[in-house]
């Protein structure tokens, strides 16, 4: 059985593994030395010749492979490649070693089966990356190093961020890419960006929430296609919120605005308790009732009163009475220390999230859109909105304990 590859950027150990069924040879070998022993005919098998005449590209089968693809019978590589492959005798010609049979002997590296020996030995891979029958061929697999997409990831407050690589200094430049992405799986068109890579490394597609699908192209100058990824976002089945009891989200308010009587001197709210603020433990049904529930939340925010004694006097023109979440971020930034305010700006930032739910609900050319502020508290949408009110009581109470807990740092 004979195997010919040719890998670029690819080293071969000489190995010669000897079994009592079985006898298997690798060495690396110069293009032409090749050449000339399959025109020759002089291989190692001991008994009969193998004929070899040239072969023409339509008698193979060529694929372009992206970053990382597995296909045909050799390993992957990490960048876009070229991949060809070509039977190069008649299969009747092929002699088969007891395959299936393990592979052990004195001083010889053991495996499960032959073929598993076979795949490792002249082709990089193991039986489990095959994908087509043994046969006598040739295989060319050569990378494409100009360019290529090394990593996908998204991150928060920016969006999504391609690295893109490189085989050579300035190999990049000059390259395009092309994204599309849905934020909500149900939006029927894709929101697009192009960006021409001026240097290898990283790349941001803005994106207000983490798009439930992403995909990004990398094509060369003359516009043929380099490399692609495809991203789906992750969705964490443990984080299904637990059921919450009604008044767990005014609780958590009235909480708050204790600990920020003990920790100010001052009240929180212009009404001393919020738990009177019922309409927060009415079910939802609807996305009536829903955006309903999302308003008396605005409302209850809306009364917090932060008194101008934490607002620097630069800050307080743009930080009106009626910002309060604004206001309270800037509060806490002065009442707390790292990470105890790292950790208030988070919950902070999280109702902030909520607050624009209820305005993207109101206000059709809001941005983020409805779509969008809904995706950046993990809600699909179309929502089911009674289970969408639970998320944001659920998200809210959590962010008001963080919250509450922070402050309890400063009584001490």
């Amino acid at each position: 059985m004979l195997g010919i590859t040719v890998r670029g950027g690819v080293i071969v150990s000489q190995r010669e593994f000897e079994y009592a069924h079985l006898k298997l040879q690798s060495r690396m070998m110069p293009a032409r030395a090749v050449a000339d022993v399959l025109r020759t005919g002089h291989l190692t098998r001991p008994t009969g010749d193998r004929d070899f005449r040239e072969i023409t590209i339509s008698e193979g089968t060529a694929e372009w492979l992206t970053s990382g693809a597995i296909w045909g019978m050799t390993g992957p590589l990490p960048t876009p490649s070229y991949y060809f492959n070509v039977q190069i005798v008649s299969q009747q010609l092929e002699s088969r070693g007891r395959l299936s049979e393990p592979a052990y002997g004195p001083g010889q590296l053991w495996y499960p089966s032959g073929l598993d020996a076979l795949f490792e030995v002249l082709y990089s891979t193991t039986q489990h990356q095959n994908r087509r029958d043994l046969l006598n061929q040739a295989v060319i697999h050569l990378p494409y190093e100009d360019a290529f997409i090394a990593s996908v990831g998204y991150v928060d407050g920016e969006g999504v961020v391609v690295t893109v690589g490189e085989g050579g200094k300035g190999w990049a430049s000059g390259h395009e890419l092309q994204a599309l992405w849905k934020i909500q799986l149900s939006e029927t068109s894709y929101r697009r960006a192009v960006k021409v890579v001026a240097q290898a490394g990283a790349v941001t597609f803005h994106a207000d929430a983490e798009p439930a699908y992403f995909a990004v192209s990398l094509q060369n100058e003359e516009g043929s296609l380099v490399d692609y990824v495809e991203r789906f976002a992750q969705v964490d089945a443990a984080a299904e919120p637990s059921q919450l009891p009604s008044d767990a989200l005014p609780e958590a308010f009235d909480f708050l605005a204790s600990i920020w009587r003990n920790v100010t001197g001052k009240y929180l709210f212009e009404v001393h308790r919020v738990s009177p603020a019922g309409r927060l433990t009415a079910a939802v049904a609807n996305r009536g009732d829903f955006s309903n529930r999302m308003t008396d939340f605005a409302d209850v925010v809306k009364a917090m009163k932060i008194d101008d004694s934490f607002i620097d006097a630069k800050l307080a023109r743009d930080l009106t009475p009626d910002k309060s979440l604004g206001r309270l971020k800037v509060a806490v930034g002065k009442l707390l220390k790292s990470p105890d305010a790292d950790v208030a700006a988070g919950a902070i930032d999280v109702l902030q999230e909520i607050v624009r739910v209820r305005v993207a609900l109101q206000h059709e050319q809001a941005q983020p859109d409805l779509p969008t502020s809904l995706a950046r508290l993990e809600i699909k949408y179309p929502a089911d909105w009674p289970k969408a009110w639970e998320v944001v009581r659920y998200r809210a109470v959590g962010a008001l304990r963080d919250l509450r807990q922070a402050l309890e740092s400063a009584l001490t």
